[in-house]
């Protein structure tokens, strides 16, 4: 993410951010690869993934983007 700031135009309008900085209270967390885990390590990454794109679609809504 910082190198992708640091390449961006500084001009440029739109924002970096990671996926669950839209998950109140997991901002900076990684959404982890299940692919080597167990059924459970699957669940717990789609939990994150449906909380990430609840939270990025309230702030699209609020944003009006």
């Amino acid at each position: 993410l910082q190198i992708m700031k640091e390449k961006a135009p500084r001009d440029a309008r739109a924002r970096l951010s990671l996926f669950m900085d839209y998950v109140p209270g997991a901002r900076g967390r990684d959404v982890p690869d299940p692919y080597y885990g167990g059924p459970q390590d699957f669940e717990n990454v789609l939990d994150m993934v449906e909380q990430g794109v609840e939270g990025l679609m309230s702030f699209l809504q609020r944003e009006k983007v």
